[in-house]
């Protein structure tokens, strides 16, 4: 956020969501098994994030992205799997889960 501000971040993030919906490799995979992808399994790998990375700015745009994803991709994730998160955000999350 710092380096880029929200604005490109968000606009990066609207991207990804479009090639995970509408991308050439969705109708590739789709004409190879015959079927439509109704739902997707979405990987966050959070290796390297620091505690002095979580500021209000990346905070906020974080919570913008949910909102964007509820309100424009509803569907489109089954599951949002994060892995090698630091242990403060595997303890937040125990605590608010």
């Amino acid at each position: 956020v710092r380096r880029y501000g929200e604005e490109h971040l968000l606009k990066h993030a609207i991207w990804i969501r479009e090639q995970v919906a509408n991308g050439d490799w969705i109708k590739e995979y789709e004409t190879r098994q015959g079927r439509k992808v109704r739902q997707i399994v979405i990987v966050q790998d959070l290796k390297g994030l620091s505690t002095a990375q979580l500021d209000r700015h990346l905070l906020d745009a974080y919570q913008k992205i949910m909102r964007l994803d509820q309100d424009n991709y509803p569907e489109v994730a089954s599951k949002i799997l994060a892995i090698n998160a630091p242990f403060i955000l595997r303890l937040a999350w125990s605590l608010v889960k």
